[in-house]
């Protein structure tokens, strides 16, 4: 993920995430910053 030019990878400590557990997250982490870059302008 990058924001404001600094890269932050992110990991999965959960072994047993599912294709159907991590997108649903990633979509919600999306539409959060989204927010945030939203009120700050």
């Amino acid at each position: 993920m990058t924001l404001n030019g600094a890269v932050t990878k992110i990991t999965w400590p959960e072994q047993n995430a599912t294709d159907g557990f991590i997108p649903p997250i990633i979509t919600q982490v999306e539409m959060k910053l989204g927010d945030v870059l939203e009120q700050t302008r």
